[in-house]
């Protein structure tokens, strides 16, 4: 972790004690206009999210079959993966490849790691049948590009099994984005990601009240204690990204963070047992490792 990243968690921490401040923890809601979950099963399944399929061999960003199959056996279960399309217009996992990429035979041979397409991902969550993908995909501002994005991800789900859309999390940018994933699509959960938003604090909380969103991710320096708390009253789940230092990671869930996306953190690092917190996940498999 940078030191800056270290500085940062220090202070909120410690503006957290010095404060006293009291966390309310976001509760499962339902959505006032159908009454219907709000499409958060997926966080039955832990609150670590493995970034990038998570790191393999101290590498981050690989996306690969390998790195899956690593931190699958490690007790992950929720994987924040990166989609570009290829030149032969084949969704793939890569996380930020500058133009011009190349086909998708072409990119399997710039990588030292299984590059996986779409649907190599739909034919893996066939074969494992409990864990979830959130989606990064790297057209953060064009319209365009996420429905060619998401339409094709439906057409090789809908190939399989239609099932396999409810273990889709949607990662949205802008306001902009999330409304047009919820008036566009039927995809369940969605996360709003603030990385790429110009959204001051105050207008993320009345958009996620307007909207019923129910998980919102930021980078450490937007994680004031102020705001996941407020976040926390609406019953919203927060994420931070991306933490790779077991001490912070355990003081960001103290200060009321619900969930960390790391490259190299597993459950068995950490001491932290959460489901006293979250009693109404503790029928499920979370927090649980191999």
């Amino acid at each position: 972790m940078k030191l800056s990243n270290k500085i940062i968690i220090s202070v909120l921490l410690a503006a957290v004690l010095t404060a006293g401040i009291v966390f309310a923890l976001p509760k499962m809601r339902e959505s006032e206009s159908t009454g219907e979950s709000t499409g958060i099963d997926y966080l039955k399944e832990g609150y670590l999210v493995a970034h990038g399929f998570g790191g393999l061999d101290g590498v981050t960003y690989t996306n690969s079959l390998e790195a899956f199959h690593e931190n699958y056996q490690k007790g992950h279960k929720l994987f924040e993966v990166d989609f570009q399309f290829t030149s032969d217009d084949v969704l793939v996992t890569l996380h930020d490849r500058p133009e011009p990429i190349g086909t998708f035979e072409e990119e399997t041979q710039n990588v030292p790691y299984t590059l996986m397409s779409f649907e190599m991902i739909c034919d893996l969550m066939m074969d494992y049948d409990d864990f979830y993908i959130i989606t990064d995909t790297k057209y953060n501002h064009n319209l365009d590009m996420q429905r060619r994005s998401f339409d094709y991800m439906l057409s090789a789900i809908n190939e399989r099994d239609p099932k396999l859309a409810d273990r889709i999390v949607v990662q949205s940018y802008t306001q902009a984005m999330v409304r047009f994933m919820l008036e566009n699509y039927d995809f369940k959960s969605h996360i709003y990601t603030l990385y790429a938003s110009p959204d001051t604090g105050e207008e993320v909380i009345e958009f996620v009240r307007e909207t019923g969103i129910s998980a919102v991710c930021m980078p450490i320096g937007r994680a004031t204690p102020e705001f996941i708390s407020a976040l926390n009253q609406l019953g919203v789940f927060t994420f931070v990204h991306t933490i790779n230092d077991t001490e912070f990671i355990e003081g960001l869930l103290q200060m009321g963070v619900f969930g960390i996306y790391t490259d190299f953190v597993t459950y068995s690092d950490l001491e932290i047992d959460r489901r006293d917190r979250y009693p109404e996940f503790a029928g499920g498999k979370y927090g649980e490792h191999e």
